[in-house]
């Protein structure tokens, strides 16, 4: 059984917005789609990477054709970064995110030095992971409950929160609790999880710590269960390429995330990752390919995910104009195909825009 492409859509573009990385697609019972990004006015026009806007916003759009027409963005949020959103069980909508604050000198300067504290290109600094949640499909929103108690990452500020980052999305686990992958360099990667649905979290473990010399070795990743009950920590590596930086790195847990085997190194090129558990029973794991060609790939890995890099590699896009772009995020329609949503570029170092791919097994 393979995969093969049905086709690619366009989300939402438009030159007057940068869209960053992280849309996330929730497809409803009913067949609703509903796509959560994040964008900012491109004022300049000039070909840079704006990642940490402070006027960056969050909306939605939404579909009720399968994708070939999209409603206008609504704005449900001002600021956050990496907007990550899962659809649990009974129907809550998480929405996930670290947020930054814009600092004044005098604020910024006693701060102590680390990877969540930036002094370009203005200062601003990381007041934490949050979760909000909706029960109207993201009509409105209660929260935030925020992630704290991290060892080894103390607030930066007095009243913040554990200053750690994530770009993957919380996934609801077997026996009900919710689990959440956060990093943060130097520390490494960290599971919290909820048993509330999402109101509360608490620190779970440690996935993996990054050496002392590597503070990049194991930072952004996304957290699958298989059929057995294992939990799978995708990981993405930022170390140099002789050091296995850009290649799939996985770590396994057969005890609901307490405990962690050392990540081992996997041929699969190309970060950060997606998981989807498709019809077959087989699981989509898509990923931003930012070499060239510049795009978005996939493949269809066996349930337990143990051997991704046998797995055939589909090239969803190669038309990448510049390495800003992928981050995917897939979801099952009702006909069993899988809509995997990502951010793009075109046309040389083109304006960044919300773009889709549709896949069904073959």
């Amino acid at each position: 059984m393979g995969l093969r492409k049905v086709g690619d859509i366009v989300v939402f573009r438009d030159d007057a917005w940068y869209c960053g990385p992280g849309p996330s697609v929730i497809v409803f019972p009913d067949g609703e789609i509903a796509v959560f990004f994040r964008r900012h006015r491109w004022r300049t026009g000039q070909p840079i990477i704006m990642h940490f806007h402070p006027t960056t916003e969050q909306c939605v759009v939404r579909s009720f054709d399968g994708g070939k027409s999209w409603s206008a963005p609504r704005v449900f949020l001002a600021g956050g970064q990496c907007p990550c959103a899962t659809l649990l069980e009974d129907g809550t909508l998480l929405w996930t995110t670290h947020e930054w604050d814009i600092l004044p000198p005098e604020l910024f300067e006693p701060l102590p030095e680390h990877w969540c504290a930036r002094p370009e290109p203005w200062p601003h600094a990381c007041v934490g992971s949050s979760v909000r949640r909706s029960t109207d499909r993201g009509e409105t929103w209660e929260g935030p409950a925020w992630v704290d108690g991290v060892p080894g990452s103390p607030p930066l500020m007095e009243g913040w929160h554990a200053p750690m980052a994530m770009r993957g999305w919380p996934l609801q686990l077997q026996d009900g609790s919710v689990a959440m992958p956060l990093y943060a360099l130097g520390n490494g990667c960290v599971m919290a999880s909820s048993e509330d649905g999402g109101r509360s979290w608490k620190y779970r473990a440690h996935v993996v710590r990054c050496p002392e010399d590597q503070p990049k070795a194991y930072d952004e990743w996304c957290v699958h269960q298989t059929p057995s009950g294992d939990l799978v920590a995708l990981i993405r590596s930022d170390n140099p390429p002789e050091q296995g930086g850009g290649r799939l790195h996985m770590a396994r847990s057969s005890d609901g995330g307490a405990t962690w085997s050392a990540p081992q190194q996997h041929d699969v090129w190309g970060h950060p990752h997606h998981t989807l558990t498709m019809p077959s029973g087989r699981v989509l794991l898509s990923y931003g390919y930012r070499r060239e060609p510049l795009g978005v790939r996939c493949r269809l890995v066996e349930p337990e995910m143990r051997a991704p890099a046998e797995a055939e590699e589909l090239v969803l896009r190669d038309d990448g104009g510049c390495g800003d772009l992928g981050y995917p995020h897939a979801a099952l329609l009702p006909d069993g195909r899988a809509i995997v949503a990502y951010y793009f570029n075109s046309g040389g170092v083109g304006q960044r825009y919300v773009a889709a791919s549709v896949v069904e097994e073959c």
